[in-house]
């Protein structure tokens, strides 16, 4: 009985810290999967990009990346997640976050392969026929080109799943104990 009341207390205290982190969340990070139409390789996925977006913005209508309070969390193509930045850019409607990314801009030298291809992106959501890619070799020369589109938006609030995990973490080590005692 009194292992019974340490847990239902331990439990009660858990609980009260996700809501407490929850209703203090500072970000909203938006992962959207990147299709490609290559003239040469045809069609497929060729990475994802995540996207951090300051809270305060919430509901604050359409922004860029120039404004401030976005930032790149992670660029995968081809699996390479390292990458130097030539130019990037993002716009989104905040009013919307669902709709994902209406302009996304990047031109990026990869850094995982070698030797390393570059990728210019361009992708406007209200212009589909402006939305583009072209990749170039090591020496600059084009390798590929064709279109490009962004999938559907994931959108989550960054501590309360961080909080949710560590809380798992925290139940898991405490059946265990519980199993052990």
């Amino acid at each position: 009985m009194k292992y019974l009341s340490k847990l239902i207390s331990k439990s009660c205290i858990a609980v009260s810290l996700l809501l407490a982190i929850s209703f203090s969340a500072n970000a909203v990070l938006i992962k959207q999967d990147i299709f490609v139409d290559l003239v040469s390789n045809g069609a497929f996925q060729l990475g994802s990009i995540e996207i951090e977006l300051d809270d305060n913005l919430l509901n604050t209508g359409s922004i860029s990346s120039f404004d401030g309070g976005i930032s790149l969390v992670e660029l995968n193509i081809f699996g390479g997640v390292n990458f130097d930045f030539f130019d990037f850019e993002v716009i989104f409607d905040t009013d919307n976050l669902f709709a994902g990314i209406e302009f996304l801009a990047f031109d990026v030298l990869e850094l995982d392969f070698v030797p390393g291809w570059s990728y210019q992106v361009e992708f406007d959501a209200f212009d589909a026929g402006f939305s583009f890619i072209d990749i170039f070799d090591e020496n600059f020369d084009v390798v590929d080109f064709g279109s490009v589109s962004l999938g559907q938006a994931s959108v989550v609030s960054a501590p309360p799943s961080l909080a949710l995990f560590s809380l798992t973490l925290i139940a898991l080590y405490t059946r265990r104990k519980m199993l052990n005692a």
